[in-house]
């Protein structure tokens, strides 16, 4: 995520759609790069299931995990706040 420079301006939030790896480590760059959400991940499968964890990297602003949990929520799904660990909300219940 850290090679963003060139491909997308500094307005595009980035993401990933997977809870097996630190965000925080995965963005390698800080916000003066871009926003950073860290993780938006969609549970299985992605038609019937209603939860997103949102998943928030050390250098995620407050404006970008706002505008991220309100994108969740645009898309009728129901967003969870979740603390950049390895594995996801769903397990760790």
């Amino acid at each position: 995520m850290a090679r963003r420079t060139g491909f997308c301006g500094p307005e595009v939030i980035i993401a990933s759609n997977t809870s097996s790896i630190s965000m925080t480590g995965a963005s390698g760059a800080d916000e003066a790069a871009g926003p950073v959400c860290g993780g938006c991940t969609s549970m299985n499968p992605v038609p019937v299931m209603a939860l997103v964890e949102v998943i928030r990297a050390l250098q995620t602003s407050d404006a970008t995990f706002e505008t991220t949990m309100r994108l969740a929520e645009k898309l009728e799904k129901k967003p969870v706040a979740v603390n950049d660990a390895p594995g996801s909300f769903r397990t760790a219940c």
